[in-house]
């Protein structure tokens, strides 16, 4: 599902979000954002979509509370994407930057076939994506991607996924969640209405099984989730610098050269040897799921 917004007008609503979330009235009832926002976190190539995911959470909160300034058109996504800052907030607004080496290997990777929603971490969080990492369905540059467990489109539960770019195109993604707490992944959202939203394979073909695949990696290795810690405060400004949560940091890419028989290895290009995430059923009457993440090898590495 994607939707467009002009972008300077996008830009205008993130200039008079950042105005609004700085005043003392939304200080008030959103205390976290504005330590979020007082927080720096160093990530070199990455600040520009660092700051445009906290302006657009910024952003989400302003219009999840003020649909008016939304036109018709907008205001179901502004007021969802509202709903999935508010339940982030709660968490003090987790997300993990995702490394291009590790952007790579989940590419390479087919997502989990069905797994439990216990082994989302929080209700609602971000993946940060480096530029260039990941594009859209038109060449788009992939800033960030939102996860959300909650209820919409007349489902009781759900899995809503969401992406961004700078432009203010977002593309949107939702997952049914059974009533024993499964997702079997299967693209149900279909545009039917005259809300300016239009269909678009990508979302099911691409971010879809991409964001499936980080989830099942961070169940399957626990160890690969970064944590964030406050290192010092700049006394002058009183902001903090914070580490960044980096997903993948620790991985090591498996590499392997090529064995066609005869054939000289150099005679066969670099390729990845695909991975995937098995959903393995253990514990009583084996009612519980686990990821089991099988490593992809890249063959032939320059």
């Amino acid at each position: 599902m994607k939707a467009n917004l002009e972008s300077h007008n996008m830009a205008q609503a993130i200039k008079e979000a950042v105005e609004v979330t700085n005043e003392l009235e939304f200080r008030h009832f959103h205390p976290k954002y504005t330590e979020f926002r007082n927080r720096i976190y160093e990530l070199p190539g990455s600040a520009h979509s660092f700051n445009l995911m906290r302006d657009m959470i910024g952003l989400h909160l302003f219009t999840g509370h003020n649909a008016a300034m939304l036109d018709s058109t907008r205001i179901n996504a502004g007021v969802l994407m509202g709903l999935v800052a508010l339940a982030a907030e709660r968490y003090d607004f987790p997300w993990w930057y995702v490394p291009t080496q590790f952007v790579e290997v989940a590419k390479n990777v087919s997502p989990p076939e069905y797994w439990q929603v216990n082994e989302v971490p929080f209700p609602a969080f971000y993946f940060l994506l480096p530029k260039g990492a990941l594009t859209g369905d038109g060449g788009e540059d992939i800033s960030f991607i939102g996860i959300n467990v909650g209820k919409t489109l007349g489902l009781e539960k759900a899995l809503i996924i969401t992406a961004h770019d700078p432009q203010g195109t977002f593309w949107r993604n939702v997952q049914r969640i059974d009533a024993d707490n499964i997702v079997k992944p299967k693209y149900i959202f279909n545009a039917n209405n005259d809300s300016g939203e239009e269909d678009s394979p990508w979302v099911n073909d691409v971010l879809m099984p991409f964001a499936m695949t980080l989830l099942g990696i961070m169940s399957a290795r626990p160890e690969l989730v970064g944590t964030s810690t406050r290192e010092r405060t700049i006394k002058k400004s009183g902001k903090e610098i914070w580490t960044p949560r980096i997903l993948g940091a620790k991985y090591r890419t498996l590499t392997s050269k090529s064995n066609t028989g005869d054939e000289p290895a150099y005679h066969v290009r670099t390729h990845w040897r695909r991975g995937h995430l098995r959903s393995q059923h253990y514990g009583p009457k084996n009612s519980l799921i686990r990821q089991v993440f099988i490593d992809p090898v890249l063959i032939n590495p320059a």
